[in-house]
């Protein structure tokens, strides 16, 4: 608690401004603090209502490095108070550095909210996050978080990854695998590799099959979607079809995508 004693201490002595919210603001920190008792409480307080709170609790988390420190700092820098804004992303510096790729991989939430606000004076600091997550040696961490996540946190790995592959097609092919990413990331994935070169193989869960025609077409017609118009997708299962399934479902699947493929390839 390195600057807990001091804050107090200004605390106490700042003369009365007169300003009733302001001292209230005032006292608030103070009885607040008071019961500060390690980093659980900091990380708590780091967004408490009270700017005074959150200045104290940015300044301890920067000197007590974690995975959880980084994601609230992070938080942080979007502070409206300057002041907290100013600490929380110079406490955010330490982490821009290849040792700390697991506190990075860990605060992806708010590292994506931060990129997503699209400021000007967050851009330095994302940036550097980006060099590092894209940096070789740390490529096997950031492929192996990549692996484990859905939704956004995958799709922002795979631009991370893709951006900085010398393998695109080995890492399309296990995106798809895994089915890590929406049809949309992928087709972005596959417009960075010279068109014709690379086919992507879109599957179908073969239990669809179960399902009766009508609901069959409209699977097929969601995974065509998915993948839309130009070269390079070949439809297929996800694996081999159930011993049970009724060879008409078969026959409706394979007349489905005759069908309903057609629009995809005209302009071809």
């Amino acid at each position: 608690m390195k600057y807990l004693k001091d804050w107090l201490e200004r605390l106490k002595s700042r003369p009365a401004s007169g300003d009733y919210w302001e001292s209230y603001r005032h006292h608030e920190a103070l009885e607040v603090l008071a019961d500060c008792k390690g980093e659980g409480d900091w990380l708590t307080l780091s967004s408490h209502h009270n700017g005074f709170v959150r200045e104290v609790a940015v300044r301890e988390l920067s000197e007590l490095p974690s995975p959880e420190a980084l994601a609230a700092l992070l938080e942080r820098v979007n502070d409206w108070v300057p002041q907290v804004r100013q600490l929380a992303n110079a406490g955010v510096q330490r982490y821009l550095v290849p040792e700390h790729t697991p506190a990075l991989l860990h605060a992806l939430q708010p590292l994506m909210a931060l990129a997503e606000r699209q400021r000007a004076d967050h851009r330095e600091t994302l940036a550097a996050a980006r060099t590092v997550l894209q940096g070789a040696e740390v490529r096997d961490a950031v492929l192996a978080a990549f692996l484990v996540k859905h939704g956004k946190a995958a799709r922002f790995l795979f631009d991370l990854l893709l951006e900085a592959s010398d393998k695109p097609t080995y890492l399309l092919g296990t995106a798809l695998a895994l089915s890590r990413l929406l049809p949309d990331a992928l087709k972005h994935g596959l417009a960075t590799l010279d068109e014709g070169r690379v086919a992507l193989q879109g599957n179908l869960d073969p239990c669809a099959l179960y399902a009766p025609p009508e609901r069959i077409r409209r699977e097929v017609a969601t995974v065509l979607e998915g993948f839309g118009s130009g070269p390079g997708h070949v439809f297929n299962l996800g694996h081999g079809i159930h011993p049970d399934i009724d060879p008409e479902h078969v026959r409706v699947l394979v007349d489905a995508v005759h069908e309903l493929s057609a629009p995809y390839h005209r302009a071809q």
